[in-house]
Parts: C-alpha cells; sequence; structure tokens
C-alpha cells in the first residue's frame, strides 16, 4: 500500500490550510515553522524535522543536506527564499534546546519527529477531513 499523501492541487484547500496553519492556536510555533519550511522547500519530512543549522548557509541562502543522509546518495542544495530565511533566522531566536537541530525535541532522536508534520496529526487538531486530501509531501 502506498502511504504517501497527495499533495495540494486545489487552490481554494490551499487558501484554507494556509489560513488554518496560521490562525490556529494548538499547533506549537516550532511545528509551525516546519511546515511553512516544509511547504516552502517541498523535501521530505524527514529532511524538514532533520534539519541541522550547519547545513543552512544564510549568507549565500542555501540548505545542502549531505550525501550521507540523501536516499540516493547525493547531495542536495537548495535556495532558501527570503521568507524560509525569516523563518529559519525565527525558529533561531526561539530555540529553547541547543542541540545543533533547527527543530530540537526532548525524545530520543533529539528532533522534531517527522510525523509531525503527517494528515493523521493535522486531523486530530482539526484540520477538515477535506483539507487533508493535501499533504507536505510524504
Amino acid at each position: 500500500m502506498d502511504s504517501r499523501l497527495s499533495s495540494i492541487t486545489d487552490d481554494k484547500l490551499l487558501k484554507e490550510f494556509l489560513h488554518y496553519l496560521k490562525s490556529d492556536d494548538k499547533i506549537n510555533l516550532q511545528t509551525k515553522r516546519a511546515i511553512y519550511l516544509q511547504i516552502l522547500c517541498v523535501n521530505c519530512p524527514i529532511n524538514t524535522t532533520s534539519i541541522k543549522w550547519d547545513y543552512i548557509d544564510f549568507a549565500e541562502k542555501t540548505w545542502t543536506i549531505s550525501a550521507n543522509e540523501m536516499k540516493m546518495g547525493y547531495s542536495h542544495q537548495m535556495a532558501l527564499s527570503t521568507y524560509a530565511i525569516k523563518i529559519l533566522k525565527e525558529q533561531s531566536q526561539f530555540c529553547i534546546i541547543n542541540n545543533g537541530f533547527v527543530f530540537p525535541s526532548f525524545n530520543r532522536e533529539r528532533r522534531l519527529h517527522r510525523d509531525s508534520l503527517n494528515k493523521e496529526k493535522l486531523l486530530k487538531i482539526g484540520i477538515s477531513d477535506e483539507t487533508t486530501e493535501i499533504a507536505l509531501l510524504g
């Protein structure tokens, strides 16, 4: 069974999702920032939640994932938009754990769990079932 979720293809659903994400107070801010970064950079959730500060070059506005962390074994570099940079800078100001991860956690993996960005989690916090026809690349 293919467990991946479909992507947003409807402008109305995208608008509804972004409005909900912005206005919802049940999702903690770190998770919101991870979701925004996920949308902007179109990565697999594991790459977004595993991002380390060492991977970010603010001067060059790039995010580089090393080859040993990529499934295909090739390094991957992405240009970061102004808004992505803003999200990362905001995250750095409010990051309460300094363990190298952009989205740290007290869990065993020491980072935000990738399931924080999944459909079931979003359903539990109140995003409608119709809206969850969308996903954050999974």
